[in-house]
């Protein structure tokens, strides 16, 4: 019962909490004058309006499906939910693309990502009630005192795709508004292919999440270990050879990708690189103390220093061009790694000690499957010469 309670709670404080985050939104964007939005009105043919407030409500659908994937998680069927929302964000990228093919744009863009995850966050309900059909989807919490223990962590938690969304479209807009809409479509590109990486260790991470949470709450400080480790190796498994591949090569691949409309400069994508690096080396771990539930510890940190980040990338953009905005986000990342990683070991998220012995336990693991793999391969090729 306990369980059924915290989720009904969890479900109604994040809805209140959209609704009311829509609503500021809305006023905000109709508040403001068609000289703050111009280079977006520029770009979106009058319809930049329209398409910030379907591009909230895209994120406020993605709050709430973390919430049904919390439902999943908590009872083991993290892949099964995984695999759902996979499709569903393929689905978008399909229908983005088929409307910007039409001819559409990023009013209908922004429309088309907005009814596919509408359609998708009902699928992952409905999936959610038929495999745990006793954890109810949506119902009126059994306990308002459950409820108003989880507003002040909902908070902190709205406060990361807050400062995610700041930073993320901020600087696109601060890039259009200082250097004018031409320079927009470089900088986003290069972001784009830098992000791609993030996006990877993300998955891996997010998995970890629960199980993470899981040895935190039996004390097991050896799991604990191993599982940061894995968040980290992996980070640094796929960041090494992308930050290889896209420095020398990112002109290149962009080039390609663009038929030769978006040449970035050098300068412009290394910054992003070297962004995408130091990103992908405080994101794991904060993911890691989110599942304890301390992430108010850095969560509006991360939102004043998007901010901060978004204001100092004007005057940059001014002096350096797109590579200003990049530069910007080098200084959010290093801030956030920083903070990050000094709550990690206050909290014994990073451990030094059990981190070392983590690693020493994954590389026998690692000689001893690699071993265990060689003699299978003898073995069959022994069994093959005998037949032969």
């Amino acid at each position: 019962m306990h369980a059924i309670a915290t989720f009904q709670a969890t479900r109604v404080t994040v809805l209140c909490i959209a609704l009311a985050v829509f609503g500021i939104c809305a006023a905000v964007v109709y508040g403001l004058s068609d000289r703050f939005l111009a280079s977006a009105q520029e770009v979106s043919h009058g319809h930049s309006r329209q398409a910030i407030l379907l591009l909230t409500g895209y994120g406020l659908l993605s709050l709430q499906n973390g919430v049904t994937m919390a439902g999943f998680r908590s009872t083991g069927l993290y892949g099964l939910s995984t695999f759902i929302l996979a499709n569903v964000q393929l689905a978008e990228f399909l229908a983005a693309l088929a409307v910007v093919a039409l001819g559409g744009g990023i009013g209908a863009a922004a429309l088309a990502y907005f009814s596919v995850r509408l359609i998708g966050s009902v699928s992952l309900a409905i999936a959610l009630k038929r495999s745990v059909p006793w954890l109810p989807s949506m119902a009126r919490p059994s306990s308002l005192k459950s409820a108003r223990m989880l507003v002040s962590p909902a908070i902190a938690t709205m406060a990361l795709p807050a400062a995610q969304a700041l930073f993320l479209q901020g600087t696109v807009l601060v890039v259009g508004w200082a250097a004018g809409s031409s320079a927009v479509p470089a900088f986003t590109a290069v972001r784009t292919l830098s992000r791609l990486a993030i996006q990877i260790t993300s998955v891996v991470n997010h998995a970890i999440m629960p199980e993470f949470t899981v040895a935190a709450a039996r004390l097991d400080h050896s799991r604990k270990a191993r599982l940061a480790f894995l968040s980290i190796i992996t980070s640094a498994i796929v960041l090494t050879p992308m930050f290889l591949v896209v420095v020398p090569g990112g002109k290149l691949i962009i080039r390609l990708w663009t038929h030769g409309t978006i040449q970035p400069t050098f300068g412009l994508i290394l910054v992003m690189a070297v962004s995408m690096v130091i990103n992908g080396l405080w994101h794991p771990i904060s993911i890691l103390i989110l599942a304890l539930n301390r992430h108010a510890q850095f969560s509006y940190y991360y939102l004043i220093a998007a901010a901060g980040s978004v204001l100092m990338s004007y005057p940059l953009v001014r002096l350096m061009g797109p590579m200003g905005a990049g530069i910007s986000l080098v200084l959010l990342d290093g801030t956030m790694f920083a903070r990050v990683w000094t709550v990690a070991v206050r909290l014994d998220v990073i451990n030094s000690r059990d981190l070392r012995i983590a690693a020493s336990e994954s590389y026998r693991e690692f000689r001893r499957l690699v071993h265990a793999e060689r003699e299978r391969l003898r073995l069959k090729l022994l069994a093959m010469k005998r037949s032969g």
